[in-house]
Order: C-alpha cells, then sequence, then structure tokens
C-alpha cells in the first residue's frame, strides 16, 4: 500500500512542481502526465490506461484518494499478500479506464478511484466466497463500508454537472470484484505459498480478458491529427490546381494536360482524404462526442464533396472541351471557396 501511495505521491508532486499547477493542473498536463483519453488512447497509447490510475487532478484529488487507499488498501493486502493487493490494484485501474474508453472517450480521465473502487469490490469478492474465514462483525463492517462508499460516489457522481467519472469506478469494481473471487482462499497459514500462484493465475486470467477488451474498443477519432493531415492534402491540393488553372487561363497548359493534372495529381488525393475524414465523421456521430467536434467535421466533409464535384467537372470539361461544363465547374469552385472561408480551420 505505502508503495503504491508513494508512487502516486511522487507523481502528483512532480507534474506540479514542473508547472502543473496544485489545484487544478489543467487538460495539457494531464494528458502530458498520462491521463486516459480516447482519441490518444484508442490510437496507439495504451499505456494510458495504466498510468491514468497515478495521475491526479489537484491537491485535493489525490488527498481524498489517497486516504481512501490507506483506509482500505491494508486489509486487502492483509488477506491477498503483496501481490495479491497490486495485482487487484492494477487490474481494476485497468478495468476501470475501459469503461471510460467505452462510455465517454471523449472526457480527459485521471486519478486512482477506479483502483480504489476496485480494491471495494475485491474484498466484497473475497467475503462472498470466504465468510467462513472472517468474524461476522468483520464482514458486516466491510460490506456497510463498501456500500456507503460506493453508493456515495455513484449517487455523487451522477449529479447534475459532475465531473465525476462513474463508468471508471463501475469499471474497477467490476474488475475488482472478479479479482476477489479469484483470489479469495481460506486464511490459514500454510496457504500463504499459494497467495503467489494465485495472484499470478489471476493476473493472467484478467489480463487476457483486459487484451480481449482492448481490441473491442471503438478507435476514437483524435480530430487535431485528422485536421492536420487534412491540411496538408488540402494546401497541396488546391495549391497544385490553382498553379494548373492559372497556367490554363494564360494559355501555357493545353486543355489535355490541364485534365491530367487534375485527374492524375488533384483528385486521387482528395477522394482518398474524402474517405478517411467521412469515416471520422461516421465514427463521431455514432460515439457522441461534441456537437461542435460532429459540426465541424460535417462542414469540413460538405466542403470536401464540392471540391471534388467541382474539380471533376473542370476535368470532364478540358477533355470534352464542353463550355457548359466548364461554367459548372467554376460554379461549384465558388461555391467550395465560400464554404472554405466559412469553416476556418
Amino acid at each position: 500500500v505505502w508503495t503504491i501511495v508513494s508512487i502516486n505521491v511522487l507523481v502528483f508532486l512532480a507534474m506540479a512542481l514542473s508547472g502543473a499547477g496544485w489545484n487544478d493542473p489543467g487538460v495539457p498536463a494531464l494528458l502530458k502526465w498520462g491521463a486516459d483519453f480516447g482519441p490518444y488512447t484508442t490510437n496507439g497509447q495504451w499505456w494510458r490506461m495504466l498510468t491514468a490510475t497515478f495521475v491526479h487532478i489537484g491537491i485535493s484529488h489525490i488527498f481524498m484518494n489517497m486516504l481512501i487507499l490507506c483506509m482500505i488498501g491494508p486489509l486487502v493486502e492483509r488477506l491477498l499478500g503483496h501481490l495479491g493487493l497490486v495485482v487487484a490494484y492494477i487490474i481494476a485501474g485497468l478495468c476501470g479506464s475501459l469503461a471510460s474508453l467505452y462510455w465517454s472517450p471523449w472526457i480527459t480521465s485521471a486519478g486512482a478511484s477506479g483502483a480504489i473502487f476496485g480494491l471495494y469490490g475485491t474484498l466484497i469478492g473475497f467475503v462472498v466466497l470466504r465468510r467462513d474465514s472472517l468474524a461476522p462483525t468483520t464482514i458486516r463492517s466491510i460490506v456497510t463500508s463498501a456500500l456507503v462508499f460506493i453508493g456515495y460516489n455513484v449517487v455523487a457522481g451522477a449529479g447534475p454537472g459532475s465531473h465525476v467519472d462513474n463508468a471508471a469506478h463501475l469499471g474497477g469494481l467490476t474488475g475488482g470484484l472478479m479479482c476477489g473471487l479469484l483470489m479469495s482462499q481460506p486464511l490459514h497459514l500454510e496457504m500463504k505459498r499459494q497467495r503467489l500462484i494465485k495472484a499470478g493465475l489471476t493476473l493472467m486470467v484478467m489480463g487476457a480478458v483486459v487484451g480481449v477488451a482492448m481490441a473491442e474498443v471503438p478507435r476514437v477519432p483524435d480530430l487535431a491529427i485528422i485536421l492536420k493531415q487534412f491540411d496538408e492534402v488540402n494546401q497541396k491540393a488546391v495549391g497544385t490546381f490553382q498553379s494548373a488553372h492559372e497556367a490554363r487561363v494564360a494559355g501555357t497548359l493545353k486543355a489535355q494536360a490541364y485534365a491530367d493534372v487534375l485527374g492524375g495529381q488533384v483528385l486521387p488525393p482528395w477522394s482518398e482524404e474524402l474517405i478517411r475524414i467521412k469515416t471520422a465523421f461516421e465514427q463521431m456521430k455514432s460515439l457522441s462526442p461534441s456537437q461542435d467536434q460532429t459540426e465541424l467535421l460535417g462542414n469540413l466533409l460538405h466542403y470536401m464533396q464540392v471540391r471534388q464535384e467541382s474539380w471533376q467537372l473542370l476535368e470532364k470539361a478540358a477533355r470534352l472541351q464542353d463550355m457548359r461544363l466548364r461554367r459548372a465547374g467554376d460554379a461549384k469552385e465558388a461555391e467550395a471557396e465560400q464554404l472554405w472561408s466559412k469553416i476556418g480551420v
């Protein structure tokens, strides 16, 4: 317990002393130090599922979590041993992060509360199978304190305006409960050696469960990466088109060569990027992120579709020498420019 507490405190001190602040580190600092965030975690930074359990959002946050950990942790450690405690803490923390990614992937989640919920779940799981190993008064005390703690936090987190990540709490509770059921054993001295075996098997079994669940977590689009890649494609495609269009108007580029530039250099990468933006837009709608993000991608998608139509019309017009198609393409190009001016990215 004291090792886990020390790691949490040292991480918080390092974060605060690095300039993150003592009361409200802010989202950039939390992400820098390993907080859980769907767009980052599900796109390769899976280690955040674990590091998030050692990152806290202000001094009051870490004080309360460490206080509760010091109250409940020693009992779990006495029942399951040092390794059993560590396994329960880690597995519960990972399960809490998983639940958060499934339920609310767009929030920045941090703190040990999911793992602490898991330790309460571990105690409940142990008591369910080993009621005969503990005194009735001890069992009542464990169950009462667990229900009060869990009930209070769930109700408080469900209130209006709450920023409590109840998904992480319930995920941690479930993971801890499974650990308690798997690691429970009679409290005999001769059984102490079995703790290591049970803890190791629990780590393997629950680790496999977490791994399978991770593979099923929906990949959350990272809007910053999407916009950065789009900007690169947009600048290159529009720049190539404008250069070709100016040369075409000046008469230095023949109609077929102009069409070849549009059909061979401009439209292929644009079409690929359009598919990527459309996929990201559909993912965002299904995951219910903020309205602003969905609206931004929707506007971007509309702009790309109009611009693609304009270039397709201009390419066809150049190949067929059709002025009607050229005027339609120019009109679409003007519409695309208006849409782009309103997006502002």
